[in-house]
């Protein structure tokens, strides 16, 4: 007679009996405390202070969570479950550890990340290609990035919030400041007006035998307007 448990069979020899309940007794030791412990994925969260931890399930064996290393307090709902929720005071990364009773444990680390508010600044007309940018820093690292008709450098580098940035070409230009802080991002944008500076040329004057006289002004950049002082008005033809 051959006692069958799946694919394995066991004789009534006492010695391959024992070698069988032994290998079996250990599987299910281990089978109950999961060979591992898990204390769940890391977590990035942006603009909470709060969040459900996600160990695996120990049954039928029992855990604790603790607190390793944080920058501010840490309240369990109930620190004995393993998917227990929790909250803290204060953004930053919080290292938290999942024992069994047994003593096995794991680590998770839970990055609490405060939402940036990026403030760009103040835009504005420049009568050159350079103009210095003024936007206001809040929480992580900002970056200035640029579209328009050339390019853009920085000093002392696109990171700074008070950056001069100098363009390649002149014309009309929006600057966007992004804030990141971990997985929490913001931008705001300004415009700025870069003109090329006009050089008048008004031409030559001259005598004339009657009240009419051909301007001879060369056009550079932008608009010109003549205006007249003198004893008297003056019209122009086709305009100013």
């Amino acid at each position: 007679m051959r006692l069958q448990y799946n694919t394995i069979s066991i004789n009534k020899t006492k010695s391959r009996l024992a070698g069988y309940v032994t290998v079996l007794i250990l599987l299910l030791l281990f089978s109950s405390r999961g060979f591992a412990q898990n204390a769940g994925t890391d977590q990035d969260l942006c603009d909470v202070q709060s969040t459900t931890l996600a160990a695996d399930d120990p049954s039928p064996d029992t855990g604790t969570w603790t607190v390793v290393t944080a920058p501010g307090t840490v309240n369990f709902d109930d620190n004995t479950l393993y998917n227990t929720g929790i909250s803290v005071n204060a953004y930053g990364a919080y290292t938290l550890r999942w024992t069994l009773s047994g003593g096995e444990s794991d680590d998770v680390t839970i990055n609490f990340y405060e939402q940036p508010v990026a403030n760009a600044g103040t835009g504005g007309d420049e009568c050159d290609l350079n103009f210095i940018l003024n936007a206001t820093a809040s929480v992580g690292n900002g970056t200035w990035t640029v579209s328009g008709p050339g390019t853009a450098s920085y000093s002392p580098d696109a990171n700074t919030p008070g950056a001069t940035a100098t363009v390649s070409a002149y014309g009309s230009y929006q600057f966007t400041w992004t804030e990141v802080n971990g997985s929490c991002s913001d931008a705001a944008s300004v415009t700025v007006n870069f003109y090329e500076q006009p050089v008048a040329n008004a031409g030559t004057g001259g005598d004339e035998c009657d009240l009419n006289f051909i301007l001879n002004a060369t056009a550079s950049v932008g608009n010109g307007t003549w205006t007249v002082s003198g004893p008297g008005t003056a019209s122009y033809s086709p305009d100013a």
